[in-house]
C-alpha cells in the first residue's frame, strides 16, 4: 500500500519520539506532551486524508503542529532532546508544515 508523503512523514516522526521518549521519567509530563501532539498530528492527517470533515482536520494537525514545535523547544531545552534531535525533528516538522501549507492555500484555492 502507498501512502500519502504528508502521512508517512508524520507517521516516521512520531515512531522517531517514540523510539526517543521510551523509558524517559525525568520529564514525563513533556514526554506526555511530546507525544500526544505527535499523536494529534497523525491521527489529524489521518482522518483528513480520508475525507473525514477534512476542513477542521487540517486545521487541527496545523494546531498540533504548532504545539509540537513548542514541546520540542522546551525538550532540548530540559535535555530531554540533544539539539541535533531536535534540529532533526523540527526539520521533520518543518516539511509536515510545508505540506500542510501547502493544503490549506490548495482548499483556500477551491474556495
Amino acid at each position: 500500500m502507498k501512502y500519502a508523503p504528508l502521512f508517512t512523514a508524520c507517521y516516521d516522526l512520531l515512531s522517531w519520539l517514540l523510539d526517543r521518549t521510551e523509558g524517559v521519567d525525568a520529564f514525563a509530563p513533556l514526554n506526555r506532551a511530546l507525544i500526544t501532539q505527535a499523536v494529534r498530528l497523525t491521527e489529524s492527517i489521518t482522518l483528513a486524508l480520508q475525507g473525514f470533515d477534512a476542513d477542521l482536520r487540517i486545521g487541527d494537525a496545523d494546531e498540533a503542529a504548532a504545539l509540537l514545535r513548542l514541546h520540542l523547544r522546551l525538550a532540548a531545552d530540559k535535555d530531554l532532546l540533544t539539539r541535533e534531535q531536535q534540529v532533526f525533528a523540527v526539520s521533520c516538522l518543518d516539511e509536515i508544515g510545508r505540506q500542510i501549507g501547502g493544503w490549506l492555500k490548495y482548499r483556500d484555492g477551491l474556495s
